[in-house]
Order: structure tokens, then sequence, then C-alpha cells
């Protein structure tokens, strides 16, 4: 449901919100019928919306046109919104004009915030044409006011989809870096390359806007896959290219991310249960979690662990979805099958999205997702090249790194095909 309102164009923080607010406020819910409620305050419904932004002076250069852009220049907020904005320390500083955007139509606050403030960006940009040296900014707080509602939202900007990845903390991030810095290989060629590809990452990582993001981490992903890669078109070859460092580490990143959620969930009760488990002291916590969830042995403090978690309904059925797949290899294989579709079918969208884009300018409103989902693409991609190009591996261009993953991933799947079972010793594989 949350993916087909997202691909119909309502805003994830708007999903978010409604959610919340309708399942995990003091509101006590009575009858199941209530979720027809729930339905209808995330329904694609159409709404009018009035904006009123912060901007800087220098839209005064060009008062004479913001009309065609649907912009209205005003000296004071109306007396309805100043107390609101006074509340959210939005006063007006000499340097700043009021801004109204009105009639903007569209399903939630969060979207409508997005469709003006791409209003002001195309402004921005053109006025850029002709003044290289000044921009017309604007604050990042913005009133937005709808049709069928008496309250008025002061709404943020939305997180950038880039920055919606797994991050490390700094110290952990300057040993990767001296890591890679004392151990990478590659030859100058293929250095070159990578570092191209890291340019276009920190320039995706530095761009505001979606369309923009989106065509350097495309332009990244082209540019670190060899051309010598066999497939038939350019989306073939990258998919190729990319799927066996993708499916190799699938499994384990599921583990990993359902770990961090257990660990933010309650380390200490956590801890309780995984002390349990045989040489738990000379176990780390990956290895730990994995036969918590996987061996038939530990079916008891599974359901211990179920018990615990209470509320937490989500996080209990992720324990059990993937304690199901544990059960049988066979059922790995069938869900790293069907992520391979999965990233195939992406890595297509996010081309012809890319080709949108650039040759007739419309986007498409999950670009976001596709942002997402092509940034860790690339983060992965990148990771694998430190991987085979440092260390005992040591390769020293990129055909060799994509040919050692290649050959990696074949003889992960070979040896996973001839477990029947899983047990203490071979289920480690699944972490290497």
């Amino acid at each position: 449901l949350a993916s087909l309102l997202i691909n119909m164009g309502i805003s994830k923080q708007h999903i978010y919100e409604k959610t919340k607010e309708f399942f995990f406020s003091e509101r006590e819910i009575k009858d199941v019928e209530e979720v027809q409620d729930f339905f209808q305050l995330i329904s694609p419904t159409h709404h009018h919306f009035e904006i009123f932004f912060l901007v800087s002076k220098d839209i005064l250069t060009i008062k004479n046109s913001v009309n065609q852009f649907d912009i209205e220049i005003i000296d004071d907020l109306p007396h309805k919104f100043s107390q609101l904005a006074a509340s959210k320390k939005l006063n007006k500083r000499k340097s700043e004009v009021w801004v109204r955007i009105d009639d903007i139509e569209t399903f939630d606050r969060h979207s409508a915030r997005r469709l003006a403030e791409n209003t002001l960006e195309i402004m921005s940009d053109l006025f850029s044409l002709y003044s290289h040296k000044k921009k017309i900014i604007w604050r990042s707080n913005a009133i937005i006011t709808q049709c069928c509602e008496n309250i008025d939202k002061v709404i943020s900007k939305a997180k950038s989809p880039m920055d919606k990845c797994i991050d490390v903390r700094p110290h952990t991030a300057s040993k990767k870096l001296n890591y890679f810095l004392e151990n990478i290989s590659l030859k100058k060629d293929s250095f070159k390359k990578l570092n191209r590809v890291i340019d276009l990452h920190s320039t995706a990582l530095a761009s505001d806007l979606a369309e923009n993001q989106l065509i350097n981490i495309w332009i990244a992903i082209e540019t670190i896959v060899p051309s010598s890669i066999n497939g038939g078109g350019k989306v073939k070859k990258i998919c190729n290219a990319l799927e066996p460092i993708l499916l190799k580490e699938y499994i384990n990143r599921l583990l990993q991310n359902l770990i961090r959620d257990l660990l933010k969930w309650g380390r200490s009760n956590l801890t309780d249960i995984l002390k349990e488990i045989d040489n738990y002291k000379d176990k780390k916590i990956n290895q730990l979690v994995l036969e918590l969830i996987a061996l038939d042995k530990y079916k008891p403090l599974r359901n211990t662990l179920y018990q615990n978690l209470g509320n937490f309904h989500l996080l209990r059925y992720r324990c059990f979805e993937l304690s199901e797949i544990f059960k049988n290899p066979k059922n790995v294989l069938a869900k790293i099958s069907l992520h391979e579709k999965k990233v195939s079918w992406q890595l297509r969208r996010i081309y012809r999205t890319r080709n949108l884009i650039v040759h007739s300018g419309r986007s498409l409103p999950y670009i976001d997702t596709l942002i997402e989902n092509s940034h860790d693409y690339l983060d992965q991609t990148i990771n694998a090249v430190v991987k085979y190009s440092g260390g005992y591996l040591n390769a020293d261009t990129l055909e060799q790194v994509f040919e050692m993953a290649k050959l990696d991933y074949e003889s992960f799947s070979k040896e996973l095909k001839l477990i029947s079972s899983f047990d203490e010793n071979n289920i480690l594989m699944l972490l290497n």
C-alpha cells in the first residue's frame, strides 16, 4: 500500500505522520472498522495549498517578472499567521521579504512544499544565468495552509534521499579511509576512474535537486562498470556487473539491519537472550544473532525473543520471516533470486527515469526511492572495489575487481546449493 501511494505522488513523510498520528497517539482504537478512517487519512485526494517563504531581497530585482511563476512578493505576512511564524522563529530580517505561492494542487503538505520550492529553484536558476555571483536563497521552513483544514503548519525541508543511507561514525569512517589509502592497488587508469566516480558521488550529495542527484549517481555507475563486461545493451551490462556484488551481500545485509534494529529496541534485553547461546563469549554479535534466528535448537530462545518484543509487531515479524528463510537453504536461494529480479527491474527504472529527465525534462513522483536505491547500489559497488583491490586479493584493474566479484558469487551460490540444512558451522558462510 505504501509503495502504491508513493508511486502516485504522496510523500513518505505524510504517510509516516498520518500512520503515527492514527496508530501511536493517545487515542484508543476500539474497533477494527476504524481502519477505514486511516485509509481516508492517506487517500490520494487532491487539495489546494498556499505557501509562504522567507526569501532574500535579491528577488526584488525581478519583482516585475515573478508573476509568471505564480509567485507574489508581499510586504508582510497575513496577520493570522504572525503568531505561528513567531513561535517557529520565522521573523523577517532586513535582508528578506515574504513570498506567497498560491493555488498549489497536490496530495499533501510535504508534496506541496516540494512543488513550491521547485518553482523557487527554477526562478533562482534563471536569475543565476545573468547574475553569476549572487543567488536568490530562502529559508528551509515554510508556512503552509490546506484548503480543508483550519490548522496552519510550518513544514521544514524534507531529508534529502541522498542522506537516507546507512552511515558510519566518524572514527569508523577514518579507519576505512586509512585502510583504503594504505591498501588500494589499482593501476593509474582504474584509480582515475574510481576518483571520477567518487567526485560524481560527492556532487550528488551536494546537490539539492533530486533530478541532478539521480543523473550524477547514474553517471557514476556507468563510469565504474568496465566496458568489457558481457551483455547486450548498456543496462544489461550494468546489471551483469552489479548483481554479483549486490546479491552476495544481500542476506548478510538483511541480518545486519535486523541486528541494528534489535539493538535499538533493547541492547540489554537482547544480550540476556544471546547469553544462552553456546560459547557466547567466543562469538561476535553477528554470529550470535544469526544462530538465534536460524538454528532449530534455539527455537525456545526465539519464542522468548518474540514474547519480549511485545508491541514491536513489525520487528517481531521480521525476525520470524528471516527465521523461516533460514529453515532451508533453498529458501535462501529463492530469496536471493527474487532480489535479483527486483534489482534488475529497479536498475531499468533508474535508467528510464534518467532518460526521461535528460530528454524531456520531466521526472517521476517516486524519484526519491530511485535515488535511495541507486545510491545504495553505488556505495556497495565502491566498497567492493576497495575490498577486492586491497588486502590479499590485490586486484589492480576494475575489470579484475568485477571478475573477482562474479567468481566469488558463483562460488557462494554453488556452496549454498550443496547444503541440505544449516548448522553452526556451515551457516557462517552467510556472514563471509
